[in-house]
């Protein structure tokens, strides 16, 4: 169940949106039933400060909840709570960059005896140049410092560190997309990734789409 409300939708200088979301899924394996729910709540609000300067704050909190019949390190809740703002410049139609800052905190409750909580605070620069009818160049680049209490080898240590490590990490990518007649979309995009203490992990995929 998903619902949004708006405010001030169409006003160039100020608008609001806030929405809220549950989530229930279900899933059977082999030795029994897996069990997702989420509820997220959301705030974002916006200025346009001139012609080409806006700014954005956004606010996220929820619960996620984990249920496993055979799995007992996969029962677990999470409340998480997430702020921050977006400065965006955008001269022209098909240039856009935009820096964003986020601190945000996690709180994984196990048992009254094994509990954990992560922190994090991160910057994320963002280019975007092209237009969706033609090409379209993406960057982001977006550096997080994570501090955490808890085991990181857990399934809840995952979850509240979403794949990162205690300490620095950076983690960047490089899309292009090409429309070259209609219907028919060409997309090459390249990834990577320096967690703290470990190697540097590269990606790269390359895809083909058409649209009847």
């Amino acid at each position: 169940i998903r619902s949004t409300f708006f405010f001030n939708r169409s006003n160039p200088k100020f608008g609001a949106r806030a929405g809220i979301l549950y989530s229930k899924r279900k899933y059977l394996y082999t030795n029994g039933f897996e069990v997702r729910n989420d509820k997220e709540y959301n705030l974002i609000l916006r200025w346009n400060l001139s012609r080409n300067h806006n700014l954005k704050l956004s606010s996220i909190t929820g619960q996620r909840e984990s249920g496993s019949d055979y799995l007992e390190n996969r029962n677990y809740s999470i409340r998480d709570f997430k702020i921050g703002p977006t400065f965006s410049w955008q001269p022209m139609p098909s240039l856009r960059v935009s820096t964003t800052y986020q601190t945000g905190i996690k709180m994984g409750y196990q048992d009254e005896q094994d509990n954990s909580e992560s922190r994090v605070n991160e910057v994320i620069g963002e280019f975007k140049y092209g237009s969706a009818n033609k090409f379209m160049l993406q960057a982001t680049i977006k550096y997080s410092k994570a501090l955490f209490n808890g085991n990181e080898l857990s399934p809840l240590g995952y979850e509240l560190l979403q794949g990162m490590r205690p300490g620095d990490n950076m983690q960047w990518n490089l899309g292009w997309q090409q429309q070259l007649i209609n219907g028919l979309q060409v997309g090459v995009y390249y990834g990577g990734r320096k967690p703290q203490g470990s190697e540097t992990v590269h990606t790269a995929r390359a895809s083909v789409s058409a649209l009847f």
